[in-house]
């Protein structure tokens, strides 16, 4: 069995972030442990909640006015897209962000 430690799974789990791919597909391409790498996960983001959330000052669009059918997508790797539109409650929108990102 090889022992890995807090180091390797930090940069294993960036390295999945940027990857695009969720943790069962980033894992079995790099042949690790899938529930391994989900408690590394978990144990080294616990104390970083929120902070995969940038914030961002609202602008108002002068001359672009929104529709209701218009909004702002939000991608999250290659699986999950947001639609949040302009009545949307952005707390719960960052909350699921976060929810989404811990559970791929």
């Amino acid at each position: 069995m090889i022992r890995r430690g807090e180091d390797f799974w930090r940069t294993a789990i960036e390295q999945q972030r940027a990857s695009g791919l969720n943790a069962t597909r980033f894992c079995k391409k790099r042949s690790l442990k899938h529930g391994t790498f989900l408690r590394w996960r978990k144990r080294l983001t616990d104390s970083e909640d929120n902070q995969d959330l940038v914030e961002v000052a609202a602008t108002p669009l002068v001359n672009m006015p929104l529709s209701v059918n218009q909004g702002l997508d939000v991608l999250i790797g290659h699986d999950v897209r947001i639609t949040v539109q302009s009545d949307s409650d952005l707390d719960l929108v960052g909350r699921f962000i976060v929810a989404i990102r811990r559970a791929s």
